[in-house]
């Protein structure tokens, strides 16, 4: 008798089953137990987090299978993620004590169909939240990770070089700020190198007030502020268009989606997908957009109440 297909709601609960460390083997309590647990100086976020880490993670199981095929038949010869703000491996869920794994152990861990990274690069401005992810790196044997401390902006261009990167190879690469810090004209240097590149960004809503400033005061800090995360950005033009227009044009002409993150019923930010090569097949397209759909729709607040359930601190929930 075949196997049921998962509803969405299904899908949604696994993911941050394994965001909570609650699949498999449990890595937050191995780093709790080896003192290694959540600490003061990692980052801790609202609940909404959970829906953003669930949709990476899917990709992340969309990715690597393709990545791995493409290897083995010699098109690709590494698949590297590049975590471009990694932070501590782990953080916290504000007005919770639970913690969970952050994108570049999720990365680290991931396993499809005995795919996996074979490098992965983090980069972090906090020199103790880089030294926290490699020591818990290490104590997961998790020997494919390079944590590295500074600014991503003076990083990046660094990279292809210092790790090899070539045309050959396959990234993924997660950008994910507090605020309007890459400058992506320093990330010309990845694709400068190879063309085989997915990118997730967290495009923060901060953008459209910082312009909403601007169309008001025309103020040149604040231009200069715009032109430094979006390179082409002109006054009067908007920079949606203009970040769709600059990633076009350096990054090749994608497939792109973007998702709505939500919590308590406002949009907080969105998350883009720009996926560069597709091989013909629409079927995990179409899968990525219906999952991606569910996660515009659900709020930070239902997700928290699956993570519950998880934990086993309240009743089960209906689909």
């Amino acid at each position: 008798m075949p196997r049921e297909k998962k509803t969405l709601y299904e899908s949604l609960l696994d993911q941050i089953k394994i965001i909570s460390g609650k699949s498999g083997v449990d890595l937050i309590k191995i780093l709790e137990t080896a003192g290694l647990g959540l600490r003061q100086e990692d980052l801790t976020y609202d609940s909404h987090t959970l829906l953003k880490l669930s949709y990476l993670n899917y990709y992340l199981g969309v990715f690597l299978p393709i990545a791995a095929h493409g290897k083995e038949k010699g098109k690709f010869d590494k698949i590297i993620f590049i975590d471009a703000f990694g932070g501590g491996g782990i953080l916290g869920i504000k007005g919770t004590d639970y913690s969970v794994l952050g994108s570049t152990l999720l990365a680290a861990t991931a396993r499809t169909r005995n795919a996996s990274f074979d490098e992965i690069i983090s980069i972090d401005l906090d020199n103790k939240r880089s030294d926290l992810l490699q020591k818990r790196c290490n104590l997961l044997g998790l020997s494919n990770v390079t944590a590295l401390n500074g600014n991503v902006n003076d990083l990046i261009t660094e990279i292809p070089e210092k790790f090899g990167i070539s045309s050959k190879s396959i990234v993924m690469l997660f950008i994910d700020p507090e605020g309007m810090e890459p400058e992506f004209s320093k990330f010309l240097a990845l694709s400068e190198t190879t063309k085989y590149m997915d990118i997730m960004l967290n495009y923060t809503f901060g953008v459209r007030r910082l312009n909403g400033r601007i169309e008001y005061n025309g103020n040149a800090a604040d231009i200069e502020k715009m032109k430094n995360m979006i390179p082409n950005f002109v006054l009067g033009s908007n920079p949606d268009e203009r970040l769709a227009s600059f990633f076009e044009s350096q990054f090749g002409k994608p497939k792109s989606r973007e998702v709505k993150i939500r919590n308590n019923g406002k949009i907080k930010y969105s998350i883009i997908l720009r996926v560069r090569q597709t091989y013909g097949d629409s079927k995990w397209i179409d899968a990525m957009n219906r999952f991606g759909d569910f996660i515009s729709e659900t709020d930070g607040k239902r997700a928290l109440q699956i993570l519950r359930i998880i934990m086993g601190d309240q009743a089960r929930l209906l689909p």
